[in-house]
């Protein structure tokens, strides 16, 4: 049974995309080479997972990355993966009604083969990481299949799950950072872990401060 419904909008080529695709969404197709996907993404989330969210789809996106590509990627708290430091992917998750979180659109910046038009979206590619060719193909539909699933976990009431696939590959772990919030507050401390919603925990001023990803428009890394 489907959990959801997802609407792809890539600029990816059509026919990778149509296959990734399969019967599990729709795909629209820019025409452009440019590798931003956009997922629509319609399925009812529990209110309260919606920070859990955005670990989910990163650990999703690491283990999509490393099945394909056979790449360990770090990930940097709430929205990057990276490869020996550098950014091979990241993503933004904006939802259409924050009372009613039963469609949100998820944008991944997926650097495969180091193709780059407009904006720059990412350091490095994973093909140079793999150092062989990467399917853009295989990888969205490796993608689809496990957010699928972490979006049925996620309404079945897994959460712990997430928070320990994520900080197997927390890369921010004892960085000094400074989060940005979206009310424009600053905050800086030392990264020492994740709260079981998929806060950042820091050691700021000698108290310990949570931050929901949520809550957070960037995240800058001071040290080292």
């Amino acid at each position: 049974m489907k959990v959801g419904t997802f609407r792809v909008i890539s600029g990816l080529r059509c026919s990778e995309v149509k296959r990734a695709c399969r019967d599990d969404c729709a795909a629209i197709c820019s025409g452009t080479e440019d590798p931003v996907i956009d997922v629509l993404v319609t399925s009812r989330i529990p209110m309260d997972a919606k920070d859990v969210l955005f670990i989910a789809v990163a650990s999703v996106l690491a283990s999509a990355i490393e099945e394909v590509a056979n790449v360990f990627v770090g990930l940097k708290w709430p929205c990057c993966a990276t490869s020996r430091g550098k950014v091979v992917a990241s993503y933004s998750i904006h939802f259409e009604d924050l009372d009613d979180l039963s469609r949100f659109y998820l944008e991944l910046r997926v650097n495969t083969n180091g193709v780059r038009e407009g904006r720059e979206l990412s350091e490095t590619s994973l093909s140079a990481e793999a150092g062989t060719p990467v399917s853009n193909e295989a990888l969205l539909r490796s993608l689809l299949k496990r957010l699928s699933n972490a979006l049925s976990d996620i309404k079945a009431g897994v959460r712990a799950r997430f928070i320990l696939e994520f900080t197997k590959h927390f890369a921010n772990l004892g960085e000094e950072v400074k989060v940005v919030l979206t009310s424009g507050e600053e905050v800086v401390g030392e990264v020492m872990g994740l709260g079981r919603d998929g806060s950042i925990a820091l050691l700021s001023a000698s108290k310990m401060v949570f931050i929901k990803p949520s809550e957070a428009r960037d995240v800058v890394t001071l040290w080292p």
